[in-house]
């Protein structure tokens, strides 16, 4: 049976594709670093970009004429139409829908698996890793970022003050530690290199940040999905919390903790 929380990221991402990059912001800043890095390695050959969205990340790599071909793939049908239309300006980029989880590859075909914002929203890292892992070629390369656990700190504070609670909230999404990640990767064969920074984004208000969440298809992820659909009156001490807390110059900060990840196969 399909996973119930993957099909409501799905729908989510499949809703907001229309609109995406126009709020994407952040992830093509990202999508550019992610490339520049590829870039400098010298990568080459045959490679696969998970979670592509609307391509991004994969058009800059065919920019760049290092690859034979380029694989981008989406669990979302309305991101994976976006982006084949930037595909049909590339020869060699090939995109499909595809579910990460059931990788539809053959075992040693690619060169580099490359991932920009995505793996945070795979429910088990260590049975994607176990994916990837087969399908790179020896000495294979896997490149990505993803979000850490100091992502959106400031709402999970401003939460707690608000409902006067610490500790766990299932109401946000669990992202996991650089040290889990290292450890994940290593069980599946890698050996790594992690860099991560935090960058602070600021938005006109706490409602700003959630409407931009919603309109890049994140509010309906595991977790987050909970956050506004309560009480009215939660919210309200939520966004007072906030404001108090982190208004600067007539805006609201939110950082996210960027993680940079450099992995080899060894096995």
């Amino acid at each position: 049976m399909y996973d119930t929380a993957k099909l409501k990221i799905r729908r989510s991402f499949d809703k907001s594709a229309d609109h995406y990059d126009n709020y994407a912001t952040f992830q093509r800043e990202t999508a550019a670093e992610l490339a520049d890095k590829i870039a400098r390695s010298g990568a080459g050959g045959r490679a696969l970009d998970i979670g592509c969205g609307t391509g991004s990340l994969a058009a800059l790599m065919a920019e760049s004429e290092a690859f034979e071909n380029i694989v981008a793939l989406d669990l979302s049908l309305g991101m994976s139409r976006k982006a084949k239309e930037r595909s049909s300006r590339s020869p060699g980029f090939v995109v499909m829908q595809a579910d990460a989880d059931t990788l539809p590859v053959r075992k040693n075909s690619f060169d580099l698996i490359v991932s920009n914002l995505a793996l945070q929203w795979m429910a088990d890292p260590a049975h994607f890793f176990g994916q990837i892992a087969p399908a790179l070629r020896s000495h294979g390369r896997f490149m990505a970022t993803t979000l850490g656990i100091d992502t959106f700190w400031e709402l999970r504070e401003a939460w707690a003050a608000a409902v006067d609670k610490v500790g766990d909230n299932p109401v946000f999404h669990p992202f996991v530690s650089e040290r889990e990640l290292e450890e994940k990767m290593v069980n599946a064969g890698f050996e790594m290199r992690i860099q991560s920074a935090r960058r602070i984004r600021s938005y006109k208000s706490l409602t700003h940040l959630l409407r931009s969440l919603k309109k890049r298809g994140a509010q309906n992820s595991p977790g987050l999905c909970k956050l506004g659909l309560g009480r009215r009156d939660i919210m309200m001490r939520v966004m007072e919390e906030y404001q108090s807390r982190f208004a600067d110059n007539g805006h609201v900060m939110s950082t996210y903790h960027l993680v940079f990840i450099d992995a080899v196969k060894t096995r």
